[in-house]
């Protein structure tokens, strides 16, 4: 059964208490009653726990019964304690027992870290105490989790698991630190990709260990930690390529104090571990040959007779018969007498690990007597000491050529050579001076051992050892090393590295090596200086390793050393000078030659670089300088020449603009590296911003800054080059540093090049200077760094190549050449500018051309034969003709000198002054995409005037948006030919075109906005020209005219056609370039010049569709969910790219409003019915209205999610240039939306089909939405609404809400997302919950009678109707049951009337009831003068009149009388005035009779 217990406030101070007696009574209830009676509870069934500490520093120590429950309580339960300091402090090798105050020591056998905890055992994560979270993240700045492992436990340690590039594996612990003296405490190696890829370690986010590339061995490393929650991060961070060594990071100790101020209990020995001590801050590993083989040991047990065991062995190995592999062997020093001899002796291996008793077991063979070997190459044996002895400086010898006695002698080098010293050990019988060996963690061998022909690291080590081996060289000039290796274990490697001469492990070298079981040699470069050289051997096991054989063969062997360049070292040859350095008789070196000089090779002498070539570092052969640069006068360098003009082009760049005062551009930081870059600036030799590992001034124009802040060269060597990679249609030029750091061997057949720059300057008039930005990746090919650079001055200086001549047509033997830019923006800056106009002598052609070709122009010469030429491809001619498709190409843009020309107009057109006194009004200005013109705010007007020699036409394409009292107009001689009026809203252009006769003719665009009294409404109103023809200017064309950016054609063509999507043409081309030609992953719009980058897919690239509802077999209900990518798509997929959730099935949305739920469909209840919310779910809820109440329709679209197909009364779709892959509007989660647009205009339209019922007087009839509007760019981006093609809402850029009355009959109801052209312009519009009122079909919903109504005349059968009060009566309250006459004096004229007006002055009724006010035509005026009307009553002839349209009043100001008695006399209503239209409608003029007012005849 259950037992449960309340708390009231008054008894939480004895909570602890209560809480007990929960648990004992629950805990009996389930024993055994048998077994509750045999066994009384005493204190080991219980256990002891402290509660939280209190605000006043307080806490108690509470007892809890073990599970399961094997005694009975009996009575006993362990006393409390309360109020125990929660602060009391133990040191190392003491502890806390639970609920004391005293301290007390350590028992033997166990140790204590005085309230520290230590995480040193990595097979399991711990479950208490140090509680760890791993995880990866995308970047080191970037908070978004990546998919990795994070980090790994292996058993003796752990490591930071498999990271990929641009990733950051994350160790994270958060703790409490409750002591003021606390710290954490770890070991780490790391071994990964120098300078780029890390391991460092943060406290609170704060780095306190830097960041670290490499370390020989595990290092120590403690970090204090104040009081109060903290959060240590210890992380191994990759950059954006590469890998190097073993690309991990590695923990093989954590501990964290402080975390509590005491151990509540001492914690026991180890396996293979004891203490005997008390007070033990830790336990000893047991020595060799002894043993611990359980917990809780105070001394560790000698391991039996015939036994043995390795330091810190939980138990024995049988010591196996002696081998030879069991002894080693040394030489003796080499002694006289001639020919010399030592010894060769013999010892076991220590420690010894076989039984040398054993019969079966070898023995150790006696010393042997042998002849001193060979000396090493460049090494000689003294007479005296019988020791080897190095060569003299500039003597050699290569150890086989000897004197009489066998002894080898020294040979002098030649001129030209030099005897380099050198180390060349392969006798490996003694230690080399200056050298050391060692060893940590559990080892089998104090450190490296000699082996006659090679040393070797040692055999039975066990968990993660460094094993040592080290010595010094002094380099008196830059060095080699080389070595072999081989490695005999699987878990192992060797790891080699340099201590340089600035004493910087990591600036210096370091490789790790485990190729296993054969021979591996390696050669690497030294510095000049003194250099120590370690070798060390890793064996990282994961478990305590037991085997025999393995710890007796778990080694890395050396089989020789070489190093050359070394002071202490003997030559083994003659070394032949190289280019760029010389050598005397006996030299022991090269010397190098000064910069600006080279020599040819085994020379004695220097001579100064050849023309054209330098030398900027001593001792290198001259070089050419780069393309574009010449030498300077001492030939040690290149000249930065800031200009430069492409070969076979007038096309001349000029970078001095972009010299920066401090040398270099400001700072770009990518993945914790700087780049600085310098364009025209000679970067001086004793810079401070780029400096080496050594300190050394780097003189580079490209300089890397690690995270260690010290530089790298990435190339020194300027060069110019055509701008490579990019698509034709953009201008610029690659600027390119070579000559840099040496490196990126293993991405080029393990040969280390040069590291580059290339700067990618690309033109753009509007960047001004700019700054230069990665491209992509920075590291696409390895060792090259790109950068993009964007910038006027990435233009070239403009020339005649960047004009582009345009003939007018001819009149009166003159013709016009205009000149214009070629390109739109311009893509030159400075330089000269646009030639004048000028008139060349012409003759009217007599030629008929036909479109597609054009006459040559005689310049005047009638005796030149005329002859009609094919235009080439990327030209069009219309044959006689001019159109304007391009405005762009008319002048518009920057001029090349720094005017903007925005509204220069093409020949023939002009601007004209429509202003007047006060007036708002501007110029026509060409459209953002250039394709278009587009009207100015107000008032504004464009004119164009052109001679036709021949009849011809006038053809455009125009589109409008007016909103209330605007007006778009076309004139042809002052004669209106085109006229669109108020309230027109185009979704996509028209054509219009109009026949001329030949001769003079002046053209004029007049657009007229209502809306004049702000410049920046945000109801947007304008018109648009496009296409704009004239024919018949020429029976022939005199030139053919360019196709536009994005447009082809072939030769002899009469038009441009469009490039489609993901292709371009940049001008002139006759076919389309695709874009993955240049580059896979770009796309572009139609009609493009250029091709744009594809952004990666995120979340904003995809929206959620739901699927059908639909019933499962198991009865329930579901539909699917799922992410579908948004068109137009222009992202990519990739590794970092967005990946929506799968498909899944989610719950079905419930129905819209009015309508029921049966099974997997949503129902509308039978006419005359409606769904009552109170009705059970399981019956159709439909009931018919209450007496006082009517129904009414409404069809409701995008109110819940449930809409997911478009029905058969909604149309959608997009015109314009950005529309691109996209139908219209689409459907989302309750909503519709505008989809998404790119560059270009559009309007993106849909709309929806509607009837309003006729029988349903008594609703009144709307149309209601919600909308959200996002948009940047033009004020006039955002949201049109029409009816029936008429605009009721226009520009909205924010939420809100909109209800509009709809009349009886069919309905179009139009949402219009407009954008303009141009970068940044965006709009995204969404419209929700759209409901119809008064609808024919649609679920029908229940509403108390309006006012105005009544339920007494309500006929049982119209339920959708309540019955109107008639004329003369009235109700002012909803439900009312009947309806009321209006009082003497009032009247009601309509029914359906909520109140009664008064009458005017001047009239009365007749009582009650009163439909409208009579009067006697006699008025009483202010004056008080009488004025009698009565004589003008509706039979007077006076009583008519027409107007200009030809309709006709009949006026009756008296009487009242009926419209038209002859069609209705009992329904008409009675007036004072009946208007008879043209086109025989008959209208009510005006009922009441509201005033009579004076006039004076002066004013």
């Amino acid at each position: 059964f259950f037992f449960f217990f309340f708390f009231t406030p008054g008894m939480m101070m004895v909570r602890g208490s209560i809480l007990l007696i929960v648990v004992v009574v629950a805990a009996i209830l389930f024993v055994e009653p048998s077994l509750a009676q045999e066994l009384n509870c005493t204190i080991d069934d219980y256990t002891a726990t402290y509660t939280a500490c209190r605000a006043d520093n307080k806490r108690d120590l509470v007892y809890y019964l073990n599970l399961p429950v094997l005694c009975s309580v009996g009575g006993f339960v362990p006393p409390y304690k309360y109020n125990l300091s929660c602060n009391l402090a133990c040191d190392e090798g003491y502890y806390l027992p639970m609920g004391e105050t005293q301290c007390a020591q350590c028992s033997p056998g166990s140790y204590s870290r005085g309230g520290a905890l230590l995480f040193s055992q990595f097979y399991d994560w711990p479950s208490s105490g140090l509680m760890f979270n791993t995880y990866c993240l995308a970047g080191l700045r970037d908070p978004v989790r990546a998919s990795c492992p994070g980090w790994q436990l292996e058993g003796a340690y752990m490591m930071s698991g498999n990271v990929t590039d641009s990733q950051a594996s994350v160790l994270e612990l958060n703790t409490i630190i409750v002591s003021s003296i606390a710290h954490v405490h770890f070991t780490y190696r790391v071994d990964a990709e120098r300078n780029y890829d890390f391991f460092y370690f943060e406290v609170d986010g704060v780095i306190v260990l830097p960041k670290t590339s490499f370390t020989l061995t595990y290092v120590d490393f403690r970090a204090n930690l104040t009081a109060g929650y903290h959060t240590l991060r210890w992380i191994y961070a990759k950059d954006v390529s590469l890998s190097g060594g073993e690309d991990a990071a590695f923990i093989d100790m954590i501990e964290v104090s402080g975390t509590r101020f005491a151990d509540d209990a001492c914690t026991p020995c180890h396996r293979g571990t004891a203490t005997e001590k008390y007070g033990s801050e830790k336990c000893d590993d047991c020595p060799l040959n002894t043993y611990a083989d359980s917990e809780n040991m105070t001394s560790c047990k000698p391991c039996p007779t015939g036994t043995y065991s390795f330091e810190g062995s939980p138990s024995c190995l049988p010591r196996l018969a002696c081998t030879e592999k069991d002894f080693d062997f040394n030489h003796t020093k080499c002694e006289g007498p001639k020919p010399g001899t030592q010894l060769l002796q013999y010892h076991w291996l220590e420690p010894i690990i076989c039984d040398p008793s054993n019969s079966n077991s070898v023995h150790l063979p006696p010393a042997e007597p042998l002849a001193c070997g060979p000396c090493d190459s460049g090494f000689y044996r003294d007479e005296r000491t019988y020791q080897c002895v190095a060569c003299a400086s500039g003597s050699y010898t290569d150890g086989k050529g000897t004197n009489n006695d066998g002894f080898t002698t020294c040979t002098s080098c030649n001129a030209g050579q030099a005897a380099i010293k050198e180390f060349n050990i392969t006798n490996f019988d003694a230690w080399m001076p200056n050298s050391d060996t060692g060893c940590a963690g559990k080892c089998g061998s104090p450190g490296w051992r000699l082996r006659g022909d090679f040393i070797d690291s040692g055999v039975g080590h066990g968990l993660n050892v460094d094993v040592w081996f080290s010595f010094d060289v002094e380099l008196y000039q830059p060095g080699t090393l080389s070595f072999q290796y081989f490695l005999n274990c699987s878990l192992c490697k060797l790891t080699f590295s340099t201590e340089g001469p600035n004493g910087n492990l990591n600036g210096s070298i370091a490789n790790a090596y485990a190729i296993l079981g054969r021979n591996v040699d390696v050669t690497l470069d030294l510095p000049m200086g003194r250099t120590t050289l370690f070798f060390n051997f890793n064996k990282q096991s994961t478990t305590f390793d037991s085997s025999e054989e393995k710890r007796r063969n778990d080694l890395v062997r050396l089989n020789y050393i070489f190093v050359d360049g070394v002071e202490d070292g003997g030559a083994s040859s003659c070394t032949p000078c190289s280019q760029g350095s010389v050598a005397n008789q006996g030299a022991y070196m090269c010397t190098n030659c000064t910069a600006g000089f080279q020599s040819n090779a085994e020379s004695t002498n220097c001579v100064a670089c050849p023309p054209g070539q330098f030398s900027s570092v001593s001792g290198l052969p001259c070089r050419l300088c780069g393309e574009g640069t010449v030498p300077t006068a001492d030939r040690t360098s290149c000249t930065l020449n800031c200009t430069y003009t492409l070969p076979g082009t007038s096309s001349t760049f000029d970078f001095s603009p972009l010299s920066q005062p401090s040398f270099y551009t400001p700072p770009i930081v990518i993945s914790d590296h700087t780049y600085l870059l310098s364009v025209c600036n000679q970067v001086p030799a004793k810079n401070t911003t780029c400096y080496d590992d050594e300190g050394k001034p780097l003189v580079t124009s490209s300089c890397q800054i690690t995270p260690d802040g010290y530089g790298i060269d990435l190339g020194n060597l300027l060069a110019y080059a055509p701008l490579a990679d990019y698509a034709d249609s953009v201008t610029g030029l690659d600027m390119i540093y070579t000559g840099g750091l040496a490196g990126c061997a293993r991405f080029y057949n393990k040969t280390d090049v040069p590291r580059q720059t290339v700067i990618h300057f690309l033109c753009d008039t509007t960047a001004g200077k700019g700054i230069p930005v990665p491209k992509g990746a920075l590291e696409n090919k390895m060792c090259v760094y790109e950068f993009e650079w964007r910038s006027l001055y990435a233009c070239p200086e403009c020339s005649m190549d960047d004009v582009e001549e345009v003939y007018g047509p001819c009149v009166y033997g003159k013709r016009q050449i205009h000149y214009y830019w070629a390109d739109n923006p311009t893509q030159c800056h400075d330089g000269i500018k646009l030639p004048p106009t000028r008139v060349v002598n012409c003759t009217i052609t007599t030629l008929t051309c036909p479109a597609g070709m054009y006459v040559k122009d005689d310049g005047g010469n009638a005796s030149d034969e005329e002859t009609c030429v094919a235009c080439p491809g990327g030209t069009f001619s219309l044959g006689g003709g001019l159109r304007i498709d391009n405005w762009n190409n008319g002048g518009s843009g920057d001029d090349g000198n720094g005017n903007n020309n925005n509204n220069q107009l093409p020949p023939g057109f002009n601007h004209i002054n429509t202003c007047t006194g006060g007036q708002v009004c501007s110029q026509w200005r060409v459209a953002p995409d250039g394709r278009s013109l587009l009207s100015g705010v107000g008032s504004s007007a464009l004119g164009a005037t052109y001679t036709f020699n021949l009849p011809g036409t006038v053809k455009f394409h125009y589109q409008v948006y007016i909103s209330q009292s605007g007006s778009f107009g076309f004139f042809i001689d002052g004669v209106i030919r085109l006229y669109e009026g108020a309230q027109k809203i185009m979704t996509q252009p028209r054509e219009f075109f109009f026949d001329v006769e030949a001769g003079v003719h002046n053209f004029k665009w007049s657009f007229f906005s209502g809306r004049l009294d702000s410049p920046n409404a945000l109801d947007f109103e304008g018109a648009y020209l496009y296409d704009i023809e004239f024919m018949g200017l020429d029976s022939a064309d005199a030139q053919c005219t360019p196709c536009a950016p994005g447009w082809v054609s072939s030769s002899n063509s009469s038009s441009c056609r469009q490039c489609p999507a993901n292709t371009y043409a940049n001008g002139r081309h006759t076919y389309c370039i695709q874009c993955s030609a240049i580059d896979a992953n770009s796309y572009s719009m139609p009609g493009s010049e250029v091709c744009l980058p594809r952004p990666t897919c995120s979340d904003e690239d995809y929206y959620l569709v739901y699927g059908d509802c639909t019933m499962n077999g198991d009865g329930t209900l579901s539909r699917s969910a799922s992410y579908t990518r948004k068109m137009p798509s222009i992202c990519l997929d990739g590794p970092l790219a967005y990946r929506p959730p799968a498909p899944a099935e989610t719950q079905c949305a419930p129905c819209p409003d009015g309508l029921y739920r049966d099974g997997a469909q949503c129902k509308i209840c039978a006419d005359g019915t409606y769904v009552d919310p109170s009705s059970p779910v399981s019956d159709p809820p439909c009931k018919a209205p209450e007496g006082d109440h009517y129904l009414y329709k409404e069809l409701a679209y995008f109110t819940t999610d449930g809409d997911n197909h478009w029905s058969a009364e909604w149309q959608t779709g997009c015109h314009g240039d950005g529309c691109f892959n996209s139908s219209g509007w689409r459907i989302r989660e309750s909503c519709i939306e505008s989809s998404d647009h790119l560059d270009g205009r559009v309007d993106s339209w849909v709309s929806l089909y509607i009837q309003i019922d006729a029988s349903t007087y008594t609703t009144e009839a709307s149309v209601h939405f919600l909308y959200d509007v996002d948009q940047t760019g033009p004020q006039n981006n955002g949201l049109f609404f029409l009816i029936d093609e008429v605009p009721h809402m226009l520009i909205s850029t924010t939420s809100g809400e909109q209800t509009f009355p709809l009349n009886v009959g069919a309905h179009s109801l139009k949402w219009i997302a407009h954008k303009e052209a141009g970068g940044g312009s965006t709009v995204s519009a969404r419209v929700r919950s759209i409901r119809i009122r008064g609808s024919v079909r649609g679920p029908s919903f229940a509403s108390v009678c309006p006012a105005g109504t009544s339920t007494a005349q309500k006929t049982s059968s119209d339920v959708y109707n309540c019955a109107l009060c008639p004329p003369g009566t009235f109700s002012a309250v909803s439900g009312a049951s009947e309806c009321t006459r209006c009082p003497a004096g009032t009247f009601a004229s309509s029914q359906g009337s909520t109140g009664c007006e008064p009458c005017p002055a001047g009239t009365y009724t007749e009582g009650e009831g009163a439909a409208y006010c009579i009067t006697n035509c006699s008025f009483t005026l202010r004056g008080g003068q009488v004025v009698d009307l009565s004589r003008l009553d509706s039979s007077s002839s006076a009583g008519s009149v027409s107007d200009s349209d030809h309709n006709t009043y009949y006026i009756s100001p008296c009487e009242m009388t009926y419209c038209n008695p002859t069609f209705n006399p009992n329904a008409d209503k009675k007036t004072h005035v009946c208007i008879n239209t043209l086109g025989g409608d008959v209208l009510d003029g005006g009922s009441l009779l509201a005033s009579v007012e004076q006039y004076n005849n002066t004013e």
